[in-house]
């Protein structure tokens, strides 16, 4: 389950493409990501997205790959912002896929599912 719906403005890890963006557009089932977008929390300034898929990713971004389009938004994972994982201190996500064991976070960097006791709150 979401933490709460997605919105234009809204920072998102993409699943499918590694990459930071911010939804631009969202209609049913499909969104359009920019990694320039101007996103909804004050604190994002551009090219935070670009820096984090440098970091997240490790490797240069084509201009042809800042802006791309999605009708998998199951595979938009919405930033836990306060929140890092407790061993690399980068960000992760609010995982809302349902498995077994209920993971409340995923970690894009770590490439993992993580419980509460393995992120700290910041």
């Amino acid at each position: 389950m979401r933490n709460h719906p997605l919105s234009v403005g809204e920072v998102v890890f993409d699943l499918n493409w590694n990459y930071y963006g911010v939804i631009t557009e969202l209609t049913d089932g499909h969104a359009k990501i920019d990694m320039d977008g101007e996103a909804n929390q004050p604190f994002i300034k551009r090219g935070w997205c670009e820096y984090q898929n440098k970091l997240v990713m490790d490797k240069d971004i084509r201009d042809e790959d800042r802006v791309w389009e999605t009708d998998d938004l199951d595979a938009l994972y919405q930033v836990a912002w306060g929140v890092k994982d407790a061993r690399t201190e980068n960000i992760v996500c609010y995982e809302h896929a349902e498995f077994e064991d209920m993971y409340p976070y995923y970690s894009p960097y770590l490439e993992e599912n993580l419980y509460e006791f393995e992120v700290v709150f910041c």
